[in-house]
Formats: C-alpha cells, structure tokens, sequence
C-alpha cells in the first residue's frame, strides 16, 4: 500500500514540477512539498500507515529508502536545469528530504488534515538549507 501511494506521490511531484514557469530552489522545494500535501489529502489512509507508521520497521526502511529515491531525483532535477552547484552531494539533498519528510511526521501527528503553518516552516527550513548550494540562477529563478 504504501509502494502504491509513494508511486502516486512521485507522480504528483513530477507533474507539479512539469507546470512550474519559473523554477528556482525555493520554487522547487514548496511544489515538491506541496505536492505531497496533496497527496496526503487524497490518501489519508497513507497518513496513517506512512507517517504514523514509523515504529514499524519494514515501514520505516521502506521509507528511508524512498527519501534517497526522492533526493537523488530532486537533486538530478536541479543540478540539470542549473538550479545548484555540484558539491550539492546526495547527502546532503537526503537529509533535506529527510527533514521534510520528519516535518510531515509532525505537522500530521495529531489532525488528518496536518497543520499547514508547520508545513510552511519547512518549506522555509528547507530553501534555506538548500539554497547554500544554489546558483545564482537557483536564487533568481529561471524560466522552465
């Protein structure tokens, strides 16, 4: 179930991408963010077994091994369109995805809706981290 709903969700942020005019590392960072939130409204049965999950072993390496899945794919995106350096290394883009995904944990930890300003601090914690490896056009924005 959660392979399926982690598939809908790599889907969503592709597609969200793909509809991006300007992208810059903070734009990348909100839709990618945002287009789990939408996920999350869709599936709120994935909230449960995924972010409520984690004390589940198999649960939590499946999810970890998503986060390097997303990293590396997010980190690829930007690196082609010119959005960051190189020595943003795959670490370093794991633990901002890492990051995002403990602020699902937490922003869904009580409401099935999740708490929007607390996503909205992450989506900040994020571009912020990230944007130490931007470019300059990384910063400004560039057309898609």
């Amino acid at each position: 179930l959660a392979g399926r709903d982690m598939e809908e969700m790599d889907a969503q942020v592709a597609e969200d991408l793909a509809a991006l005019e300007v992208l810059s590392v903070g734009s990348v960072v909100r839709v990618a963010m945002q287009a789990f939130v939408t996920v999350y409204r869709r599936r709120p049965a994935f909230v449960e077994i995924y972010l409520r999950g984690r004390t589940n072993v198999a649960v939590a390496r499946f999810g970890r091994a998503h986060n390097v899945r997303v990293a590396d794919a997010l980190r690829s995106f930007a690196l082609e369109r010119g959005l960051c350096r190189e020595d943003l290394t795959l670490d370093a883009a794991t633990l901002a995805v890492e990051v995002g995904d403990r602020v699902f944990q937490l922003a869904y930890e009580n409401t099935p809706d999740g708490d929007a300003a607390l996503v909205e601090e992450g989506i900040t914690m994020m571009t912020a981290y990230l944007e130490r490896y931007a470019t300059d056009a990384g910063l400004a924005g560039v057309t898609a």
